[in-house]
This record gives C-alpha cells, structure tokens and sequence, in this order.
C-alpha cells in the first residue's frame, strides 16, 4: 500500500493561538487581553498573574507562548525556569518578567525569584513590569520561601485544568477531520498538530499510540502491517491509525463515564481558615492607626456577635467595615490588604484546609469558596487557595472605580447563600438537579444551603450546628483538631 506525501505544514514554537483553550479559556482570554492590548497602555494594569495546574495543563506552553509574542513586540523579557542556573539580576529595561516550574526553584532561584518580584513591583526607575509566573500548586500550598509564596498570591490567580476527556475527543475529532482532508487533496495538519495544541499533547498523543500498538498486536490490522512493509515514513499513517483508534477508545470511555458535574462549596471563615476574616481586618486596621481603637474594637464585636447570633444587618456591617478603606483610597487599602495576608491570613492557613480543597479540585471537581464576608477582603483569601470561583458579599462602586461602603446586590449570607448559587448556577446553564453538590460550613447562618446539598459537612461546627448535624445524620468534620 501506497503512502501519501502530505504537505503537513506545520508551524513551530507556542503560541496562544494553537492552544487549545477548553476549560481554560479564562486564562487564554486574561493573557490575549495582556499582550495583545499593545505593550505599556494606559488601560494595562501590573497586577502579576499566577498559573497553577498539573503537569500537563500547558502552563510552559503558555508561559512561552507570551514571551515569544512580548519579543515580537519589541518588549525585553526575563525568563527564569527550574534549568536556569544562574539566573541574572534584575534588568531595568525588562518590561516583563516570566518565571515558570516556581516548585522546583533551589533556594537561590527562589532569591532571585523574590527580588525580581520587588523589583518588579517597584523599579528603581520608570513603571512597575509584568509579572507571569506558574507552578503546580495554589500559592498557599506551594513550598517555597514565606515572602515568595506570599507574593505568588498577589494577584490574578489561574488553575489550568489538564483536557479531560471530551476536549481530549474533540481535538482528536478536528485531527481526524483534517487527516482525511488532506488524503482527498485538500491539504491539512498532521494529527500531531491538533494534539500539541492542548498545550502538552505526550499524554494524548502518547495514549493514542498505545491503543493503536495494542489494537496491531491484538487484531493485526491490514492497514498497520501494509505501512510497516513499505519502507517509508509512516508518520502520517501512524498518527491517523492513533488518532482512529484512539477516538474510538474514548467515544466508548466518554459513554459508559457520564455523570453529573460535582460542585464543591466553602464557606471561608472558620471553615478552611480558623478565624473571622473580616473581624481579623477590623483588628488590623486598629494595629495600622487607622481606627479608634476604643470605639472600632467595641462596635466591631459588637458586629461579630450579632453574626454568631444569625441577628446581623449586613447593610450596617458593611457601611461601618468598610469606612476606612473608603476613606483611604485603593492604592493605600489594596497595600494595607497584601500586609494583612503575609502577616494574619498566610500563617493562618492550615495545610489540612489546603489539602480538602485540593483533594477536590484534582478529582476535577467545580470549586466555589461563597462567604458572607465582603469581597475586598475574601478575593485575596480565594486566590491563595487556587480558587477562582467566588461568591461573596460585593461591594458597590463610585465613579471613581473605588468602593462607596454600599453593598451591591443581595448580601451573601444565610438565604441569600442559596439564592446567589441559584444564579451562579443557571448563569452556567446547571441546576442543583444536574449537579452533584458538596457543602463545608461551621455555622447556624448556613443551614439555608447545607440544607439544599447532596452532601452537608458541618465543618468545625458550632455547638448549635454539630447537635443539628449528630440529629440529621449529616457528617461532621473537625478540619483543625490535631492530626486531622
């Protein structure tokens, strides 16, 4: 049997262009928006973003793909990965700094890391730069430096999720498509082509070639033993023979694997952090001056124990909250806020609330932190557990872009919790008979929604909610207790 000559015309080196996005069009979308904006606008913000995910989620990919198009544009980038050696000092005329693989940095990448961050952040001279970074983990569960990790978290935080299998199919699907164009004379991309644009395509491409081999061994196909015999370079062949027999394997997985998309919910304080985070900022603020310790500290418990008590009028809370940072300014409240999570909320975090959450969200489940706490304080918080999704009680904005001590919308506690996730969820297309749905909550103020979950958790529950739980049978999970 005969060979064709394909005119594969492959093009070569990342781009975001060949990524294939999925899930994670999100994070193409945030890095198109970046680099293709033009270099240095008015409109771009240096805020870093980080990209977690697991090995073979396309964060090199995508980490190249940026850098390559910053060249193009005449932007100097430093680059820094784990096979850098000796990586340089900080150089002014960088406009961009790229470091990938964090998690596998020696102690001196990790210097070097930090102070390329500070540098960065606050050049000597001229504008702050752009920080990209990647890892494989959330920023809180990474191990490195304290003051590096807590700098990961800064900003705009990305999971990358590794193609599950139906975008795994449909990459397959276009590549056989293309194949088959090209043997009626109309050109088209090797099979190759399509699986390297998930970014990492060894694990698809590799997969395909084993189900090819072993339906050979098993069924001696005509077609493989022919290609064998010619002589001649089988790439073409022998991908689409893989690509065939692997969209088979997987039509078949995808059929008898379908099942309802699992949601997992937190609540934040108390929950995956042992504190009340926005009574942790009142404290804060008292320790920067920049409250009256006597006559804040006293409302502010006040506050907090008409929370516990489920009496709490949010609207009053949250005007009384958020009077200093109102009154502050976004640039003073946004530094005051990366202070508190080095010093309150990162040394708070334990690693057993880092593992829960990441238990679930390599099981691929759909990941929401919804907290009753306004969203300046708790989007910070989400970010360093590698959460992207959020419900938490938004804040009203001025002509100004800053907050006006309002709240906008439906405040996100007890009921409200419910309504909020009947909107997140049909904004999406779900409901909560199409999703199988997991709760962690220690409070009385949320048996609205631990009520309405497939599976409640009271989590390190109160008095009041652990005898609730005992009642109904729910189950209870002490998150905090020793060796837990």
């Amino acid at each position: 049997m005969k060979q064709l000559a394909l005119d594969i015309g492959l093009p070569t080196g990342p781009s975001l262009s060949r990524f294939y996005a999925g899930r994670n069009t999100p994070v193409v979308s945030h890095l198109q928006n970046w680099v293709n904006n033009g270099f240095g606008a008015a409109t771009r913000s240096p805020v870093p973003t980080y990209l977690w995910g697991a090995s073979g989620s396309g964060k090199t990919h995508l980490l190249k793909a940026v850098r390559e198009m910053l060249r193009e544009q005449g932007v100097q980038v430093g680059w820094m990965d784990a096979s850098t050696g000796f990586p340089p000092e900080f150089d002014e005329r960088w406009s961009a700094v790229v470091m990938d693989d964090v998690h596998q940095y020696t102690p001196m990448q990790q210097a070097r890391a930090f102070n390329w961050f500070v540098n960065a952040i606050n050049p000597p001279s001229g504008s702050p730069c752009w920080i990209l970074s990647a890892g494989d983990a959330p920023p809180a569960a990474m191990e490195v430096r304290d003051d590096l990790r807590s700098r990961l978290g800064w900003g705009h935080v990305f999971q990358l999720h590794v193609p599950n299998e139906e975008e795994r199919r449909e990459v397959l699907k276009t590549s056989s498509s293309g194949a088959g164009d090209a043997q009626r004379g109309r050109g088209g991309l090797h099979a190759q082509a399509f699986l390297a644009r998930l970014g990492q395509p060894d694990a698809v491409a590799g997969h395909a070639g084993r189900v090819c081999a072993s339906q050979q061994a098993r069924h001696h196909h005509p077609i493989a033993q022919n290609h064998a015999g010619d002589g001649v370079s089988g790439g073409m062949n022998t991908h689409l023979l893989a690509t065939v027999f692997a969209f088979y394997w997987i039509e078949t997985r995808m059929s008898l694997a379908a099942q309802r998309p699992r949601l997992a919910l937190f609540d934040l304080d108390h929950t995956l952090i042992p504190m009340d985070s926005d009574h942790g900022w009142g404290e804060f603020a008292i320790a920067m001056g920049w409250c009256d310790r006597t006559e804040f500290g006293r409302r502010n418990d006040e506050f907090f124990a008409h929370y516990q008590a489920g009496t709490l009028n949010v609207q009053d809370y949250v005007r009384f909250a958020t009077e200093a940072i109102v009154q502050r300014g976004e640039q003073a409240a946004v530094a005051a806020h990366e202070r508190f999570m080095q010093t309150v909320i990162h040394p708070a975090i334990k690693p057993q609330a880092v593992a829960l959450v990441q238990s679930h969200l390599r099981a691929g489940d759909v990941v929401v932190i919804t907290s009753a706490t306004n969203e300046f304080v708790t989007r910070p918080i989400a970010a360093a557990f590698g959460v992207e999704h959020l419900l938490s009680t938004e804040l009203e904005r001025g002509a100004d872009g800053w907050f006006t001590g309002e709240v906008k919308g439906l405040p996100n506690m007890r009921e409200g919790k419910v309504t909020r996730m009947d909107a997140w969820l049909a904004a999406r297309g779900l409901s909560w008979d199409t999703v199988e749905s997991t709760f962690y909550s220690d409070s009385m103020n949320d048996v609205p929604l631990l009520e309405r979950v497939n599976h409640p958790v009271a989590t390190n529950p109160e008095p009041r909610l652990r005898a609730l739980a005992q009642e109904r049978g729910w189950r209870v999970l002490d998150l905090f207790t020793e060796n837990t």
